[in-house]
């Protein structure tokens, strides 16, 4: 009857409501689009995958040769290096995808050809068997 709601129509109503206020909020905001440059980069091969590291926060890429490169957030690389392991060799080795690992910041998992996962520390310069491990992939 007149003077009820029930739960379908409340749903409907706050969803429309918020919608609305949706749609607003897109219409009146512009974009604030930074002018386009050039980066240079220093990967021979194709950028296989890009991260956000926290703490402090910046980019991280891998190309499929294996270098890594750290990006500050204004896109300035503040350094790079070379994936290594000492039970494949390198020109063997392409690598296929990276991830950051969790709360640990400094450390990424990176997946190769080799059917092997590389647990690597971006904070060590070398990489030695205690701080990275190989780890069959299952």
């Amino acid at each position: 009857g007149e003077g009820h709601i029930d739960w379908d129509m409340f749903c409907s109503h706050l969803l429309r409501q918020f919608y609305e206020k949706d749609d607003k909020m897109k219409a009146t905001k512009v974009p604030q689009w930074q002018r386009l440059r050039q980066i240079g980069s220093p990967h021979k091969e194709t950028v296989q995958h890009i991260a956000v590291l926290q703490n402090p926060k910046r980019y991280i890429t891998i190309s499929k040769e294996g270098l890594i490169a750290i990006w500050n957030m204004r896109m300035k690389m503040t350094s790079s290096q070379k994936v290594e392991s000492g039970l494949i060799k390198s020109r063997n080795l392409w690598i296929t995808s990276m991830a950051v690992l969790g709360n640990l910041s400094h450390k990424i998992a990176i997946a190769s050809t080799s059917k092997e996962i590389m647990i690597y520390d971006l904070q060590k310069r070398k990489s030695t068997d205690r701080d990275s491990a190989l780890i069959p992939l299952l």
